[in-house]
């Protein structure tokens, strides 16, 4: 994915360094005044640094409020149609450790458990991150150091979106004031992936057992007692995800599936989670 900043143009040149065919993909939101020189400089350096075919995909119905969340969603259904289509093994992302902390900074502030604490994977699916304990200043040396010019987007300038107020103004007020916090918060990732890896393996060495049936997934033991709540939901999302499904809800129904799994009695039918899939 390239957006013409600093980060991707970086994670671009370090590709045209290697024996491998790419691509490259520009989303075009339209929302802001320098959209369209983004678009053209995206088109201009690719060709210059040799990616094998240039994407350019505008983003409709986009506007400033919901061009984070709605903005994210489309960019990755549309990515894993090209995935398909031209049968790509990858997509790469040019998110590094400054996006890291700042993700996990505001995750912090939304909610207050060790997932929220797991912030941007290394690897989700078909994308990769290779940058993600990259810091962002190294970047920026490697820029330099090589004479390649980048473009920012301004939108990083509008502190109204949480994420940029976050960058702009409580990182830098932690480093002055509280350095060691920063630390604190990489650590806490540390411990949350440990603890991710751990239910991972868990679930693929048989001891949390499963197996997949005519209606959809059938778990044959659980000691819910062993595992918190949150736990729980990533653990039942996991084993969605080896059907190659994806599968969102709300809180409350959440619940409502965890007290399911939770009945001692004989469970007379599946629990329906959605018009495919049943546990």
């Amino acid at each position: 994915m390239l957006s013409g900043g600093s980060d991707s143009i970086a994670l671009l040149s370090c590709l045209s360094k290697l024996d491998l065919n790419f691509y490259t993909i520009h989303f075009n939101h339209g929302v802001f005044n320098n959209s369209i020189k983004l678009s053209q400089f995206c088109k201009n350096a690719s060709k210059n640094l040799n990616s094998q075919h240039h994407f350019n995909i505008n983003i409709k119905n986009l506007n400033k409020k919901n061009i984070e969340s709605i903005g994210r969603e489309k960019r990755y259904t549309i990515s894993k149609k090209i995935i398909q289509r031209l049968n790509i093994n990858f997509i790469l992302s040019a998110h590094h450790l400054d996006d890291q902390i700042e993700t996990l900074i505001m995750r912090q502030v939304e909610c207050n458990n060790w997932v929220s604490s797991l912030g941007i994977q290394e690897s989700y699916g078909h994308i990769f991150r290779p940058f993600i304990t990259v810091k962002k200043s190294s970047i920026i040396h490697y820029l330099k150091k090589n004479n390649l010019i980048w473009l920012e987007d301004e939108s990083n300038n509008d502190n109204s979106y949480l994420r940029n107020e976050i960058r702009n103004v409580k990182i830098p007020d932690i480093y002055k004031k509280s350095p060691q916090l920063i630390n604190r918060i990489i650590k806490s990732n540390k411990i949350a992936k440990d603890k991710f890896e751990k239910i991972k393996l868990e679930i693929s060495s048989g001891i949390i057992k499963f197996i997949k049936t005519e209606y959809g997934l059938k778990i044959h033991t659980l000691n819910l007692k062993d595992y918190s709540y949150i736990e729980l939901k990533f653990i039942i999302q996991l084993m969605i995800k080896s059907f190659k499904k994806e599968f969102q809800t709300s809180k409350s129904n959440w619940e409502t599936i965890i007290k399911y799994l939770d009945f001692c009695g004989q469970r007379i039918s599946p629990f329906i989670m959605n018009d495919t899939f049943s546990i």
